[in-house]
């Protein structure tokens, strides 16, 4: 469910969210090579 808070706040939050969200998208990718790399047993 989405929450009315969240439709209001998000066009004010526009232009500050690409870049919190590259940011993210990133910091996620890492961590899914690690768990990738730790799952077959590879030291990182």
């Amino acid at each position: 469910m989405v929450k009315p808070q969240g439709a209001i706040t998000l066009p004010r939050n526009l232009r500050g969210r690409s870049s919190i969200s590259m940011l993210y998208q990133l910091k996620f990718e890492e961590y899914a090579q690690k768990a990738a790399y730790s799952l077959m047993g590879v030291e990182y």
